[in-house]
């Protein structure tokens, strides 16, 4: 009787819930037309695979190609544009390359921080960048480890990293952090070390969680788990640096040989971004009223995922 019952009351919510979706649809019936140009790979992370400066595996984040179609079909003069949920940048950047002022709110520090190293690359030297990669080229980063800068793990994270990749982690992060004078470079070198943690880890970001590698001394699940190649940190940064290089110097990736570029002066336009941390909850009222003219973004799912689960490491 209770399992009849159960079974029972999820059909009724069922039931509910289409009658609900079928009210919502009709409701905008009228105005909703089918654009065969939206397609999923215009709105997904896919379509951002191959762009410039998409450095960092942001997989909640929509395409520049989307941003870009919306303010040029809708043929909008530059003004204002806000992200209230503004993760990587990604509409920050595209808008702002078309001449817009954008504002941008973003809660996780991993969304700000990735932001950030962007705008550091606008007007980062290449050829100085390029010399201290060449440099980099021949440390040893173990012998640099400070415990200073060793993770402090979560619970969620602990035994990410192999012994030996963590301490070369920790090692480079500290050499970065002691030995690179300049900051919008050693932002950017910290910005690739950040990059490839998933590379170099047991981990690959499942929906709201980690899924870990039967290779780790965690794996859990009935079904062993193998994510590939998980590879080594000095081929991961070296392969994320060279690329982050080939993208400033408009070179073809597959043809650059990282230390041995004649980087070329790539001017880069300069962003006008405004960057708040926080929750638009509390930052949207301090936006002076008509002071917005187009809005884009990509709301959170609200009570499914924990983003700070999702990016933990």
């Amino acid at each position: 009787m209770k399992q009849n019952s159960t079974i029972e009351k999820s059909n009724l919510q069922l039931i509910n819930y289409y009658n609900q979706r079928g009210a919502l649809y009709n409701k905008f019936k009228s105005k909703i037309i089918h654009n065969p140009c939206l397609d999923r790979t215009l709105v997904s992370f896919q379509a951002n695979k191959e762009t410039q400066f998409s450095w960092f595996k942001y997989r909640e984040g929509f395409s520049e190609k989307l941003v870009k179609y919306l303010i040029e079909t809708l043929k909008l003069k530059p003004g204002a544009l806000l992200d209230p949920f503004s993760g990587v940048g990604t509409s920050l950047f595209t808008a702002s390359d078309l001449n817009w002022q954008t504002i941008g709110i973003e809660l996780l520090p991993v969304g700000v921080f990735a932001i950030e190293a962007k705008i550091n690359v606008r007007t980062v030297d290449v050829e100085a960048l390029s010399l201290i990669i060449n440099q980099i080229k021949t440390i040893n980063f173990s012998d640099y480890y400070d415990p200073q800068y060793a993770f402090n793990h979560l619970a969620i994270t602990k035994g990410a990293f192999s012994e030996s990749q963590e301490v070369e982690l920790v090692g480079y992060i500290s050499y970065c952090n002691n030995h690179i004078q300049n900051i919008s470079i050693r932002n950017i070198l910290l910005f690739a070390a950040f990059c490839i943690l998933e590379d170099i880890s047991y981990t690959r970001k499942d929906g709201q969680y980690l899924r870990w590698d039967s290779r780790s001394s965690r794996s859990r699940g009935k079904k062993e788990f193998c994510k590939g190649e998980i590879l080594l940190f000095k081929e991961a940064i070296y392969k994320k640096l060279s690329k982050i290089l080939s993208d400033l110097s408009n070179e073809d990736a597959v043809q650059l040989d990282l230390f041995n570029i004649n980087s070329k002066k790539t001017t880069l336009k300069e962003v006008n971004l405004q960057l708040h941390q926080g929750t638009c909850l509390e930052i949207l009222p301090t936006i002076a009223n008509n002071s917005i003219d187009f809005v884009i973004t990509s709301p959170p799912y609200v009570n499914r995922y924990d983003y700070t689960r999702t990016y933990a490491l």
